[in-house]
């Protein structure tokens, strides 16, 4: 029977060793491929973290600058929407109002029922249609079983400013 000698096996040493190592790190780059990483496009999902309470529901970002934010009450009961800012990146913070009318809820709480939504408006920085936006949005509201206290409601959303029409 012929021997393969010390040239055979240290052959097989070498891949056995680092093959794992190459088969860990194609694995790592196809989670990470998957994860969107690498994608170079310029749309992304959009999404939204944090948030508890009163929550962004949907929004949209036109390219005139205006966010527009579809809140949903998840508290269990009703609540009185007393504020929303909307802060960029850079710090440029921007008081949100009512849809179509543009009061802010100081002057006029507003009122959102158990499970149910409204929509609010704020006028950011104006943006580049396709551009990708972050914002940090800042939800004050009380709820109507605690007397005497207001509960904020805070997180960060992206995704991509639309086209303006």
């Amino acid at each position: 029977m012929a021997r393969f000698g010390a040239k055979g096996q240290s052959g097989l040493e070498f891949l056995m060793t680092y093959g794992w190592v190459i088969l860990v790190i194609a694995v790592i780059f196809v989670v990470i491929w998957q994860w969107g990483l690498f994608s170079f496009s310029s749309r992304i999902e959009k999404g939204s973290f944090g948030f508890w309470g009163v929550t962004p529901q949907d929004f949209l970002m036109r390219s005139n600058g205006v966010l527009r934010l579809s809140l949903l009450n998840t508290v269990g009961a009703n609540v009185t929407l007393l504020g929303v800012n909307a802060s960029m990146m850079d710090g440029t913070d921007s008081v949100c109002g009512r849809l179509n009318s543009g009061a802010t809820f100081m002057d006029e709480p507003l009122m959102i029922g158990r499970g149910k939504s409204t929509t609010v408006e704020c006028a950011v920085e104006a943006f580049e249609a396709g551009d990708r936006f972050e914002e940090f949005i800042k939800i004050v509201y009380n709820d109507t079983r605690v007397v005497g206290y207001n509960f904020t409601s805070s997180g960060r959303i992206w995704g991509n400013v639309e086209l303006s029409s």
